[in-house]
């Protein structure tokens, strides 16, 4: 624009005549033209200045408050029960929240009731930033179907404008009924007669109570645990209720009797089954033990008590330091051990500090026993490692039962066996160190330097793994020591060997690949040498410590030649082994239809199994199929039988998984995998068409249409009906008639 008009001006006086007077028109024009040049600086200035960047307006921050709960985001309820819980609400919003008012609504069915306590719920200013607590009750209904349930909190408040807002959050609430269809209970167990003999009749009652707070269906109790040569019924074991109404109680009375050579507590297992209103199978079971009482006699099965574990003492021990043995004991067999002893022996130079004997008396099957034994070495005592002796005693009682072929017919008892006695030995080892006193003034003799001769001993040694197995090898370390402080020990000759044997196999170590003679060269004093030696352990040796012994032949510096021997412990253990029959699972089955499982297990091992027990992992109903066998003695077998029920159709996989345990607690477990193919038989008419060749045409002619008519069926109903009326009329009258003429 400028520009134009600069040109403008340019253009003009250019066109204008030369006025007369040119002085003044030069001034004019000089004045004008410097004004224009000094616009078209400007002009060209700010073209060359580049355009400012245009600057965002700031957005208005909106100011307005909003309310939300904090916690607790999840309820846990209780039926029957009434429970306050407190609800923490915050203002997060940006300006503060007056006329505050809070409500809860239920979604889905009410099994309990709400309410507010002390008007929490209202609250007439919430700043920002700030919390507010709630107190909301919950009375939860004893009926109530445990379940989770969402409960809506709704609020309404204003802003400093005075416009409403609403806002709500959910609260999960999960409610537990423990008693809700799971109430069935039994109590009040009693034998008439209260003392059972083996061979007699008797009868188990049992109270049946519905504890719960509804009532129950399809109840059923089924009766487990029941054995020819135990406990078996004479009379109905099952029970079945339609519908057994809560708060009702009801006596039942099964009908047994007790095998003739039965003797302790057998295990009765109730299976109770039942439906809950909503139609929900409900499971639970109840045990009873039935104690056959047989006096002094014992069970088919005798007690075995053994020592399970034997805890040694560590390290080195010098005289007069106490130390401790603990034993525990265990009673695997099936009856009660009576007069159960146990004697420590150190020998004379490693005596005990507290009783060396210990009177357990009796110990039940089943039960265990820890024993402790405080022991010290005295001067005696040498710098080697100390045997301690432990012996154990115990009666397996006698096996006399009623009932039997003599007692039939003159009326006494059969006596099976005498008490036995049994006894069993174990052996622990423990390092004493009782090194030479020097004198205050030792004297440079060569006697008395001959006096004080060095000494070997095993400071510490290590079997890997700890409890070697039976018919297995195994590592053993040994660490050799000069305990000598001045003299060297050379030309170590050591022998290792076991001074127990098996009835078959001899000696219970051997070792593997090399003598059982071990050469070393010097020891110097106060040295250690370790030496590695690979055993063998005979595959029949009996679980127990073996004591392997270690003797020594070795010279001094001035080769003076010196015997000693030591002894060590080594534990071991038997090896468990588990086979079972062929195993054959249905490749297909059908939903709902029972799939039987049955094979042998046979304890093939050399140690009685303990817990031993059968588990079914599948994708279906296998509450029939898990089953607890207990015990199995060695080359015992057990029969397993069991059933699964598919519940999906469909391709599935499972397997089954038995397992069980030896004395140490060591799990063996055996797995045979499988693989279902489930069908699902709920057929519709379009699988199943109706052909057209088996429908029967309909009668036709003058009887076809009287048949089809449905006027002539109603009226022959009637006649029926007014037939039978009549004839039982008539046969009344004529019973009355002929009381009559009796009279």
């Amino acid at each position: 624009m400028f520009l134009c008009l600069y040109m403008s001006l340019k253009i003009g006086y250019a066109a204008e005549p030369t006025p007369t007077d040119n002085s003044a028109l030069d001034d004019l024009q000089n004045n004008l033209q410097s004004q224009l040049d000094t616009i078209y600086d400007h002009l060209n200035n700010m073209e060359q200045t580049a355009a400012p960047t245009p600057v965002p307006p700031t957005p208005t921050p909106i100011i307005a408050p909003k309310v939300k709960l904090v916690a607790p985001q999840t309820v846990s309820l209780t039926a029957g029960r009434l429970q306050d819980v407190r609800l923490t609400i915050k203002n997060v919003g940006t300006a503060q929240a007056s006329s505050f008012l809070a409500s809860v609504a239920l979604t889905g069915e009410g099994v309990f009731s709400m309410t507010f306590i002390d008007n929490s719920n209202i609250v007439n200013n919430i700043p920002e930033n700030a919390e507010r607590d709630m107190t909301l009750r919950f009375v939860t209904d004893k009926t109530a179907k445990p379940g989770t349930y969402n409960i809506e909190l709704r609020y309404s408040y204003r802003d400093a404008a005075g416009t409403n807002h609403t806002e709500s959050d959910t609260i999960i609430v999960k409610v537990t009924n423990s008693s809700y269809g799971g109430g069935i209970a039994l109590r009040d167990f009693k034998t008439d007669p209260a003392v059972i003999l083996p061979g007699t009749a008797f009868e188990l009652s049992v109270t049946l109570a519905n504890t719960g707070a509804v009532e129950v269906t399809n109840l059923q109790i089924a009766l487990d645990g029941l054995k020819s040569d135990g406990i078996s019924l004479t009379g109905d074991g099952n029970v079945y209720r339609s519908l057994f109404s809560w708060g009702s109680e009801e006596k039942l009375v099964f009908k047994m009797i007790a095998a003739r050579k039965a003797a302790g507590s057998y295990p009765i297992t109730f299976n109770i089954t039942a439906k809950n209103p909503d139609g929900e199978k409900v499971e639970t079971t109840f045990s009873y033990y039935v104690n056959i009482n047989a006096g002094d006699l014992i069970a088919a099965e005798p007690p075995v008590i053994e020592i399970v574990s034997l805890t040694e003492p560590g390290g080195v021990y010098g005289v007069g330091e106490k130390f401790s043995f603990t034993l525990s004991l265990a009673n695997n067999g099936g009856s009660t051990a009576k007069n159960v002893k146990i004697i420590a022996d150190g020998g004379d130079t490693v005596v005990p500090m507290s009783a060396n004997t210990r009177l357990i008396g009796s110990l039940a099957a089943g039960d265990t026993q820890n024993v402790s034994f405080l022991f010290a070495a005295t001067a005696d005592a040498k710098t080697q490692n100390y045997s301690i002796h432990f012996t154990l005693t115990y009666q397996t009682g006698s096996s006399v039962y009623p009932g039997s072929d003599s007692s039939e017919t003159d009326g006494s008892s059969t006596e099976d066996s005498s008490p036995e006695t049994i006894t069993i030995e174990q052996y622990a080892g423990v390092n004493i160190s009782n090194p030479p006193i020097p004198t205050e003034t030792p004297i440079p003799d060569p006697e008395s330097i001959k006096i004080s001769k060095p000494k070997i001993i095993i400071s510490s040694y290590k079997t890997e793994p700890g409890i070697v197995s039976a018919g297995k090898e195994f590592i053993l370390t040994l660490d050799f020591k000069n305990t000598h402080k001045e003299k060297s020990i050379n030309n170590i000759k050591i022998v290792l060997e076991a001074l127990e044997t098996t009835n078959e196999k001899g000696s219970v170590f051997s070792p593997v690949n090399c003598s059982n003679t071990v050469f070393i060269d010097q020891i110097a004093p106060s040295d250690v040498v370790t030496h590695t030696l690979t055993m063998f352990t005979v595959p029949d040796a009996t679980p127990r410590t073996y004591t392997l012994s270690c003797k020594y032949n070795y010279q001094d510096d001035d080769y003076n030649d010196y015997t000693e021997e030591e002894q060590i412990g080594v534990s071991v253990k038997q090896i468990i082994k588990l086979e079972t029959g062929q195993i054959t699972v249905p490749p297909e089955g059908i939903v709902g239809e029972p799939v039987s499982l049955y094979f042998n297990i046979v304890n093939s091992g050399r140690v009685t199994l303990n817990n031993l027990r059968v588990t079914v992992d599948a994708d279906m109903d296998v509450s029939g199929a898990n089953m607890f066998m207990g015990k199995l003695a060695v080359s015992g077998s057990a029969y397993y039988d069991g059933t699964m029920i598919p519940t999906t159709p469909g391709s599935t996989k499972g397997k089954i998984i038995i397992s069980g345990e030896d004395d140490t607690g060591e799990l063996l477990e055996l797995t045979h995998d499988f693989s279902m193919t489930v069908s699902d038989f709920s057929f519709t008419e379009e699988e199943f068409p109706i052909d057209d060749q088996f429908i029967e045409e309909e009668p036709s002619g003058f009887f076809g249409h009287i048949i089809m008519n449905p006027l002539v069926w109603i009226i022959g109903v009637i006649i029926l009906v007014a037939g039978v009326a009549a004839f039982i009329i008539l046969k009344r009258k004529r019973r009355q008639k002929s009381w009559s003429q009796d009279e």
